[in-house]
C-alpha cells in the first residue's frame, strides 16, 4: 500500500511537471545526467599520484615528463538498457606541442544521445603529448579492477572516429563505469644559447652610425639586434635596436642608428634563439666627431583625432630636435587639466625617426572631457620638452555632422551550396529615410557585387536579402550598408564571412560539420603570445592551425595539428619572435573553414641584462609585463548548464577558481570574454564592460587552496546559423609568484553548439485543444503511457539514489 501511495504521488507530479513544461521529453536511456554523476572526462596526474582515486580534476598541471592519466565515465541513467555503447576520446594518440593540452570525449549508444566532456592539461612550457601503449584500462561495473574490452579490441579503438565499443550497459548505479588511458608529456629540451660576437662599427656621419656583429644560434633561427648608450655598463635603460629574424642560423647582421656628435658611445650585439635561449657579445666603443649644443627638443600638441565613443588617437609632432637625439616620445592625459595622471608611449620606430607621433587610446568613458599633452625627452641632457594642453570630448553616439546613422552586419543565414541571406540591423538613423542594400564578394579587399532591399525606412531594426547564383564551397565575404535619402550620409557594418556547402549525399544520422572558432590570445608578452581556437572536423579527419600576421591579409602559417573526424580539437600554439609594442592579426583554419579574424597587440619591451665574466656570452633574463612563465598556479574552468543551445535561450556558467600555489597569489583577476552571440545578462560577481564583452572580477589576494565560484547569466542571440559553434573564454591571471615584474596565467573556455529549434511536442499535443479523430485518441493513450513512464523514472530514481555506490577508476 506504500509503495502504491508513492506510486500515485509520483504520477500526479509528473502530470504537474509535464503539464508546466510540455515541450520536455524525456529519453529511455541517458547517460551522465544524475546530480551525482561524475564529469563525462576528467584528469589527473599519475607520476604524482600514481594508483589514486581522488585526484582526478577537469584542470591539473604537469611537467614535462610526467605521466599524465585521462578517464570517460559513463552511467546509464535511463530505464533500459544502453545499446552498442561506444567511449570516445577525440584527441588522438600523438598530440603536437601546446602549453596547455584540452582533453574532449564523449558516450554514446545507439538508443541513447552522446554526452561530452572536456577536461585540460597546463604544462609550464609548450610540449608535446604520447599515448603510452597498453596503458588502455576498462573498469566496468564499478569494478577496482581492469577487464578485457569484448570482441578482442586493444583498448586504442577508443581514439577512432567509431569509438570503443564495450557493449550493452545495464540502466542503474551497478554497471557504472569509466575508461582511462595515459600519455606522456615529452621532455623539456635543452635549449643552447647562441654565441654572439661584437664587431666593429662603421661611422657613418658625426651622427650616424653602423653597428655589426654576428651569430651562432646552434641550430636555431636567431632575433638579433643591439644595446647601445653613453654608459659604459649599458644598464637597462640603454637603448636597443628593434629584434630582427635571421632566416640563417649563422650569418653577420647589422644596423644604422642615429647618434650625437662629439660623444662617445658602448654597444654590444645580442640575439634570442626561437626556443628561448639569449645571449650577448662583448661591450665595445666609438667616439663620434662634429659639434652638439645638446639643445633641447621641441614637441607640439596636436589635435586629437578618431574620436569616438570609447576610443581617440592622441597626436604631436617633434618640430625640432635640437641637434640632440630623442630618447622617448609619449603623452600624458586625464579628465583633469591640472591632474594628467596616465602616461603612454609612441611606437619606439617614432623615436628612431621622430617627425609625427601618435597613440590609440581605447577603453575611454563616454561622453567625458580628456586633457592631453605631446612630450619628448632628449638622450643626451634628459631634459623634456612637452607641448600646450589640449582636450577632446566622447560622446554618446558617433556625431558625423549631426547627421548619424550606424547600421551592423549580422551573420548570413539559409548559407546553402549556391544560395544565402544576408543580414544586416539598423541601429540608428536619426529620424532619416535611408536606403539598405549589401555589399559582397570572394575578396574581402573587393566587395564587387551588391544587391538592395526594395523601399527605404526610417526605423531601426534587422532587415535582409537573399542572394543565389554563388559558388559552391566558396567563402564569400559581405556587409550590411545603409544610405541617408536627405543627407547623402552612408555607413556600412563590419565584413563578414560565410562558407558554401559543396553537394554531400548523406543518409547518415551521424554526419558531422567541420567548425573552426578562434579565441581570445592569451600570455602576451613584448615578443610573444599564445593563440588560441577551436577546431571541429566533419566526417573526415582535417588539419587545424592558425593563419597570422601584422595585417588582416595575414601570411604566415603555423601550429599545425590533426582533428580527428567529428573530433573537437582546442588547439593553442605559442608565438614567439614577435615585435614589442606592434599590433597582429591571427584565425584558426580548420581544412577549408576559416574562423573569425581576431587581433592582439604586444606590450613593450622590458629586458632586464646579467652579465657574466668579461669575454664570454653573457645571459639575459626576459621578463614581461604579462604573459609570464613558468608553472601554473591558478587552476581555472568554465562549464555550460547545457552543451547544445537554442537561440533565445538563457544559459548559466560556472566558473571555478583554486589556488594552486604553496603560499599566497596576489591581484588575482579573471577576464571572462563572451562571443558575439552570447549576451552577458548578470553575475554573482565582477564588472561588465559592454564594449570589451568581457566580464572582469578583481579577486584580490587568494591564500593557499583557497577557491570560489563565479555564476555568470547569458542569453543567446538571434545572429547565428543551425549548428554555429561559440566559444566563451576564461582567463585568469595573477602576479607571478616565482618571477619578478611577471604574470601568470591560466585559460579555459566553454564550447556550446547553437541548434535552429526547440521539439515543440507541447505546442503539438496542446495547441488544437480537440484531438481529430482515432488519431487523437491513439495520441492520447501515448500522452498517458508517458506520464505512467515518468512517474515509474522518477520513483526509480529515488531507490536508486538510496542504493547508490561511489564508482571506482583507477589511473
Amino acid at each position: 500500500m506504500k509503495n502504491t501511495l508513492k506510486t500515485i504521488a509520483y504520477s500526479f507530479m509528473a502530470m504537474a511537471l509535464f503539464g508546466f513544461s510540455a515541450q520536455t521529453v524525456l529519453a529511455a536511456t541517458v547517460f551522465n545526467n544524475h546530480a551525482q554523476d561524475r564529469p563525462t572526462v576528467r584528469v589527473s596526474n599519475y607520476t604524482n599520484n600514481p594508483g589514486s582515486n581522488s585526484n582526478w580534476s577537469s584542470s591539473i598541471s604537469a611537467n614535462p615528463g610526467d605521466i599524465i592519466a585521462v578517464t570517460v565515465y559513463y552511467h546509464n541513467n535511463g530505464s533500459e538498457s544502453a545499446v552498442s555503447t561506444k567511449l570516445k576520446i577525440n584527441n588522438g594518440q600523438n598530440i603536437g606541442s601546446a602549453y596547455t593540452h584540452t582533453f574532449s570525449g564523449s558516450v554514446s549508444a545507439s538508443n541513447a544521445p552522446m554526452v561530452s566532456g572536456s577536461a585540460t592539461v597546463n604544462i609550464p612550457s609548450s610540449q608535446s603529448l604520447t599515448y603510452v601503449p597498453g596503458s588502455a584500462k576498462w573498469y566496468p561495473n564499478q569494478g577496482s579492477s581492469s577487464q578485457s574490452l569484448p570482441n578482442g579490441q586493444s583498448g586504442t579503438e577508443i581514439f577512432t572516429s567509431s569509438g570503443a565499443n564495450i557493449g550493452s550497459i545495464a540502466q542503474g548505479w551497478p554497471s557504472q563505469g569509466s575508461f582511462v588511458v595515459q600519455y606522456k608529456v615529452s621532455e623539456a629540451q635543452q635549449v643552447q644559447a647562441p654565441i654572439v660576437t661584437t664587431n666593429s662599427y662603421s661611422l657613418n656621419s658625426n651622427t650616424q652610425v653602423t653597428l655589426n656583429g654576428h651569430v651562432n644560434g646552434q641550430g636555431q633561427n636567431p632575433y638579433t639586434w643591439f644595446v647601445y648608450g653613453t654608459n659604459s655598463n649599458l644598464p637597462a635603460s640603454s637603448q636597443t635596436t628593434s629584434q630582427s629574424y635571421q632566416s640563417v642560423t649563422s650569418t653577420n647582421f647589422s644596423e644604422t642608428v642615429n647618434v650625437n656628435a662629439n660623444t662617445t658611445y658602448y654597444y654590444k650585439a645580442c640575439a634570442l634563439t626561437n626556443q628561448g635561449g639569449t645571449a650577448c657579445g662583448q661591450i665595445l666603443s666609438f667616439t663620434t666627431g662634429g659639434n652638439n649644443n645638446n639643445q633641447s627638443i621641441n614637441v607640439v600638441t596636436n589635435n586629437a583625432t578618431n574620436v569616438e565613443q570609447y576610443s581617440a588617437k592622441l597626436n604631436g609632432t617633434v618640430e625640432n630636435t635640437g641637434g640632440s637625439q630623442v630618447s622617448s616620445l609619449m603623452f600624458y592625459y586625464g579628465t583633469n587639466a591640472s591632474n594628467l595622471y596616465s602616461t603612454v608611449y609612441a611606437n619606439p620606430s617614432s623615436v628612431n625617426n621622430p617627425s609625427s607621433f601618435s597613440y590609440q587610446l581605447n577603453n575611454l568613458n563616454t561622453n567625458t572631457t580628456y586633457y592631453f599633452k605631446a612630450c619628448g625627452t632628449s638622450f643626451n641632457s634628459g631634459v623634456e620638452n612637452c607641448g600646450s594642453i589640449r582636450s577632446f570630448k566622447t560622446s554618446n553616439i558617433v556625431d558625423n555632422n549631426d547627421e548619424y546613422i550606424e547600421v551592423e552586419t549580422l551573420s548570413a543565414q539559409n548559407v546553402g551550396e549556391n544560395n544565402a541571406t544576408l543580414r544586416g540591423n539598423i541601429v540608428e538613423t536619426n529620424g532619416e529615410s535611408v536606403v539598405r542594400y549589401f555589399e559582397y564578394g570572394t575578396n574581402q579587399n573587393n566587395l564587387n557585387q551588391s544587391v538592395s532591399v526594395s523601399g527605404s525606412t526610417s526605423n531601426t531594426g534587422n532587415f535582409s536579402r537573399s542572394i543565389s547564383g554563388l559558388n559552391s564551397n566558396t567563402t564569400y565575404y559581405f556587409r550590411a550598408c545603409i544610405d541617408s535619402q536627405n543627407s547623402g550620409v552612408e555607413d556600412c557594418g563590419s565584413i563578414r564571412s560565410f562558407k558554401t556547402s559543396k553537394f554531400v549525399e548523406n543518409n547518415n544520422d551521424d554526419y558531422c560539420i567541420a567548425t573552426a572558432s578562434t579565441t581570445y590570445a592569451t600570455g602576451i608578452s613584448s615578443t610573444s603570445a599564445v593563440l588560441n581556437g577551436v577546431s571541429t572536423a566533419g566526417n573526415s579527419s582535417a588539419n587545424s592551425y592558425f593563419q597570422y600576421g601584422t595585417n588582416s591579409n595575414l601570411g604566415s602559417n603555423v601550429g599545425s595539428q590533426t582533428v580527428s573526424s567529428c573530433g573537437t580539437l582546442y588547439n593553442s600554439y605559442n608565438l614567439t619572435g614577435l615585435q614589442s609594442n606592434k599590433t597582429y592579426y591571427y584565425r584558426i583554419v580548420t581544412g577549408g573553414t576559416y574562423g573569425e579574424i581576431k587581433s592582439f597587440t604586444t606590450s613593450q619591451n622590458t629586458v632586464v641584462i646579467v652579465e657574466s665574466k668579461p669575454n664570454k656570452p653573457v645571459t639575459v633574463i626576459k621578463t614581461e609585463g604579462t604573459g609570464g612563465v613558468g608553472m601554473v598556479y591558478l587552476a581555472l574552468d568554465i562549464t555550460p548548464d547545457f552543451d547544445n543551445l537554442y537561440k533565445g535561450d538563457v544559459v548559466n556558467f560556472e566558473v571555478d577558481y583554486r589556488n594552486l600555489y604553496n603560499g599566497t597569489l596576489k591581484d588575482v583577476v579573471i577576464n571572462v570574454r563572451f562571443p558575439e552571440e552570447i549576451e552577458f545578462r548578470k553575475s554573482t560577481k565582477g564588472f561588465y564592460s559592454q564594449p570589451n564583452r568581457s566580464l572582469v572580477v578583481a579577486l584580490g589576494d587568494l591564500e593557499k587552496d583557497e577557491k570560489g565560484t563565479i555564476l555568470i547569466q547569458a542569453s543567446v542571440l538571434g545572429r547565428l546559423n543551425n549548428q554555429d559553434v561559440v566559444v566563451t573564454t576564461a582567463e585568469g591571471t595573477y602576479d607571478h609568484p616565482i618571477i619578478e615584474n611577471a604574470q601568470g596565467s591560466s585559460l579555459a573556455h566553454a564550447l556550446n553548439t547553437i541548434l535552429e529549434n526547440h521539439v515543440a511536442l507541447g505546442a503539438f499535443a496542446f495547441g488544437a485543444g480537440i484531438f481529430p479523430g482515432m488519431f487523437g485518441w491513439l495520441f492520447l493513450i501515448l500522452i498517458i503511457l508517458l506520464i505512467i513512464w515518468i512517474s515509474r523514472k522518477i520513483y526509480n530514481d529515488h531507490q536508486d539514489r538510496k542504493n547508490q555506490k561511489p564508482t571506482f577508476q583507477i589511473n
